[in-house]
């Protein structure tokens, strides 16, 4: 019990810890011997927090501003992966697990979980305020706007926005292939 009290205190500390490089080397240090897998060095804000930790793979180069949540569950398996050269905006919550909406009648509360594995590809930026839900690919290179939802996959390279998120345009000046392979 104590020892668990003394965890929770030192991650308090490290998640609320100034935005500074002493704190960010801090946070990547206490979260990268807990991670599934890192690729090396990422840069975290204040108040960056992961919940299960065990269950998430962060890239090399990765950006994390102020307020960033990840949230898996505490279940044997990678729900989250997040590739290299990424960046996050401020308050983004990315969540791998949604309460379970059946059976009719019954609470939620006690219904249990859906869990669905979360993949952001490479060189992607996250914008602020940004919410991404359990089941959900993000291709290689593409933008989620400030303020977005995103409830279902999003192709390579493209711009998505809104609540839910949807293609506004494509990066590459082509057409948009809707193609959800992450590269």
């Amino acid at each position: 019990m104590i020892r668990i009290f003394i965890s929770q205190i030192i991650e308090h500390i490290v998640s609320s810890g100034p935005s500074n490089r002493i704190f960010s080397q801090l946070r990547y240090w206490y979260y990268s011997s807990r991670l599934r897998s890192t690729g090396g060095f990422f840069t975290s804000g204040t108040g960056f927090y992961i919940d299960a930790p065990e269950n998430v793979s962060i890239g090399k180069n990765v950006y994390f501003c102020r307020n960033v949540f990840i949230a898996a569950l505490n279940i044997d398996m990678e729900q989250i992966l997040i590739g290299d050269d990424c960046l996050f905006g401020p308050n983004v919550v990315i969540v791998a697990a949604n309460h379970n909406t059946y059976p009719r009648g019954s609470l939620i509360r006690n219904s249990g979980f859906v869990v669905g594995k979360i993949i952001i590809g490479n060189g992607c930026w996250i914008g602020a305020n940004v919410t991404i839900t359990s089941g959900v690919i993000i291709g290689n290179g593409s933008v989620i706007g400030a303020n977005s939802v995103v409830t279902h996959n999003i192709p390579p390279y493209v711009i998505a926005a809104g609540t839910p998120a949807k293609i506004i345009r494509s990066r590459e000046g082509k057409n948009i292939v809707l193609s959800c392979k992450v590269e």
